[in-house]
């Protein structure tokens, strides 16, 4: 978080805050302002009065800005809780399909090769010269 020292003349990395920041620079400067304007008569009590209520008022947007923010992040865990069962349950997936694969390819494998097999032996057979 960047917090300009110059209220007046924001700078760039000032200008990219979040939009609660901004509220709460503008708070300070109105304040601020206030207390400035504010007659030497009122001094110290009125000052007080002054910079309590923007104290209030500051933490009064944080608080309910955690609030937000502790929702949001709720929303987001149970997101991301409900994300990772279905990923969960599409790695099953695949683990069952690759099994079957592999069953599959072995079963036509084997095939294959008694094919081959018997496909050799009816060749060399009919290399024989018949009897009879």
């Amino acid at each position: 978080m960047i917090i300009p020292t110059d209220f007046d003349n924001p700078t760039e990395g000032a200008m990219a805050a979040s939009p609660v920041e901004s509220e709460i620079r503008e708070v300070v400067r109105r304040d601020v302002a206030a207390v400035r304007r504010s007659p030497e008569t009122d001094s110290a009590p009125a000052a007080n009065n002054n910079i309590g209520i923007l104290v209030r008022h500051v933490a009064g947007s944080s608080i309910a800005e955690i609030d937000r923010l502790t929702s949001e992040l709720s929303a987001l865990r149970e997101q991301l809780l409900s994300q990772g069962a279905r990923v969960q349950r599409e790695i099953i997936k695949y683990a069952h399909l690759n099994q079957s694969v592999a069953q599959s390819s072995k079963i036509l494998s084997e095939g294959a090769w008694k094919w081959k097999t018997i496909k050799q032996q009816t060749h060399s057979l009919g290399d024989l010269p018949l009897k009879g």
